[in-house]
């Protein structure tokens, strides 16, 4: 550029017909320049003026002034002034605008004279100190405790030094060592740019917990950048609440039961129920009861939602822990205290009536406590046992059922008893009762006399029992004799089939049943045919 210039000159000096006795275009010269201000090692930034002062010589007189700056390797021309054309000094002042720049760089000055001849100065270096544009959070501060919807107040703002300007502002949560955009806003343009930009940025910090970091950042016109201070917030956001408000805690319940549910959000959140569930978390076990959808939430986005839930008790028995959750939007959960209730049920009882036995034996009674609505088992449920003899006093004994449900007494069977089984009532249980007579063969003492004739003793065998008499005759048993008992006792006399061979044949007595024995068969020993 400065060759090109130095032609022009040269050419417009021809046209004019200046002599030809001037140095060619660029030629050495006696000229001399130089930089007055600003001195070396001094340090800059912003707007620097730049004095420089050249001499001609005569004849050719300095026309221009330029000011380069090398940094890096780099040459750049930032500025010029003109001279008169007619005096052998020249003085001016360049602007630099060093915004932005930083480090060392070295100033030279170049001086043009009329004929194109070009002097340089000595090179004075100088430190850019360019100060950086500023983000600033004003608030809140470090430490604060936030929830919901927060307001964030930012400053960016450029070195007044500094011919620049922010244009935007940006707010950005970096907690967890994740960076994550909040906000951005633009600053406003003006003529002149100011140097200052504030915004109010809204962060939502629904759903957010514990420990957040933010940081502001500001961009200027020239495209720096620069990042606040951190600051370290808290933020607690409530848990959505739910409740269970029917039925009440320790009710008594039976049946198919509307239990019901409300959920919310903290007024400072901006999310909202959509979904209300019913759980029983009886037994160490959770179990889904049922849901309420809140469907009106979905348009309106109230932050309340109530509903009920239908729950069939009819396979519970006891008491049940019953939790309602409540879901919001964003998917955050919330949980009820827990409401137990007691579930009334019908309890039925099961009996295997005991085997006959022997009076004096141990004699067993098994059985099984269910729901009458559907058999469930019903768990560590009291079971009475009463032995009511027909001689002598009651005994009660008690027992629990186990996890099926089942019990089981074992004890001495009197001669003749009726047992009641029963289950007390309880809140959650409904008390019934079983009975079972109980029955024992019946023992029979027996003499045989002479001429087929003999006799039986039966203690408590009432009178008047048909007894029936057989024996085995040629492998068949026949029968050889009726007879019906008198108090206690009954008394046979056999009659054989004619033509029956001498020999021993076994002989039975059958007694049917009859309170208190049951139906008994007593082998009476072999009977002597004659």
């Amino acid at each position: 550029m400065r060759v090109t210039r130095g032609l022009l000159l040269a050419l417009g000096g021809a046209a004019l017909g200046i002599g030809t006795t001037s140095p060619p275009a660029g030629a050495a010269t006696g000229a001399t320049v130089a930089i007055t201000s600003p001195q070396p090692g001094a340090v800059l930034s912003g707007s620097v003026n730049v004095e420089v002062a050249a001499a001609g010589v005569s004849g050719d007189p300095p026309s221009a002034i330029e000011l380069l700056v090398q940094s890096a390797g780099v040459t750049t021309t930032v500025g010029s002034t003109s001279c008169n054309g007619t005096s052998l000094t020249c003085v001016g002042t360049i602007t630099w605008n060093t915004t932005g720049l930083s480090g060392q760089m070295t100033l030279t000055a170049e001086v043009t004279t009329a004929s194109g001849a070009i002097a340089t100065s000595s090179a004075v270096t100088v430190t850019i100190d360019s100060p950086r544009p500023t983000a600033t959070i004003l608030s809140p501060t470090s430490g604060a405790v936030v929830k919901g919807t927060v307001t964030v107040a930012v400053v960016g703002a450029t070195d007044p030094s500094q011919s620049d300007a922010p244009t935007a502002l940006g707010l950005f949560d970096t907690a967890a060592g994740a960076t994550t955009e909040i906000a951005t806003s633009t600053c406003p343009s003006a003529t002149p740019t100011p140097s200052t930009c504030v915004a109010e940025m809204t962060w939502n910090t629904t759903g957010l917990s514990g420990t957040q970091v933010l940081t502001a950042e500001v961009t200027t016109l020239t495209g720096l950048t620069a990042t606040s201070a951190p600051v370290t917030l808290t933020v607690q956001s409530p848990v959505p609440p739910a409740a269970i408000s029917s039925p009440l805690p320790a009710a008594i319940v039976s049946g198919v039961v509307n239990v019901e549910l409300n959920g919310a959000t903290d007024p400072s959140e901006s999310d909202y129920p959509t979904d209300l569930a019913l759980y029983d978390t009886s037994g160490g076990s959770t179990t889904e009861v049922g849901d309420y959808a809140c469907l009106a939430n979905a348009i309106n986005h109230a932050p309340t939602c109530a509903g009920a839930v239908t729950w069939d008790t009819t396979s519970a028995a006891g008491p049940q822990v019953l939790h309602a959750v409540v879901t919001t939007n964003d998917g955050r959960t919330g949980t009820s205290a827990p409401v137990t209730v007691v579930v009334w049920s019908r309890a039925r009882l099961t009996l295997n009536t005991p085997a006959t036995v022997r009076g004096g034996q141990r004699a067993a009674l098994h059985g099984r406590v269910v729901a009458a609505s559907d058999s469930a088992a019903l768990t560590n449920v009291l079971v009475r046992l009463s032995i009511d003899p027909a001689i002598g006093a009651v005994r009660n004994l008690q027992t629990r059922t186990n996890a099926r449900g089942a019990f089981s007494f074992t004890y001495s069977a009197p001669v003749k008893a009726i047992d009641h089984v029963s289950v007390p009532g309880t809140p959650d249980i409904g008390a019934t009762v079983a009975a079972v007579r109980q029955l024992v063969v019946a023992p029979v003492r027996c003499a045989l006399g002479a001429a087929l004739a003999g006799h039986c003793a039966v203690p408590r065998l009432p009178a008047g029992v048909p007894v029936t008499l057989a024996a085995r005759l040629g492998g068949t048993w026949r029968t050889v004799a009726h007879v019906v008992s008198v108090r206690a006792a009954f008394a046979f006399h056999l009659v054989l089939p004619a033509h029956i061979p001498a020999g021993r044949y076994p002989i039975e007595a059958l007694i049917p049943a009859s309170r208190p024995y049951a139906a008994t068969t007593v082998s009476l020993g072999p009977l002597v045919a004659p």
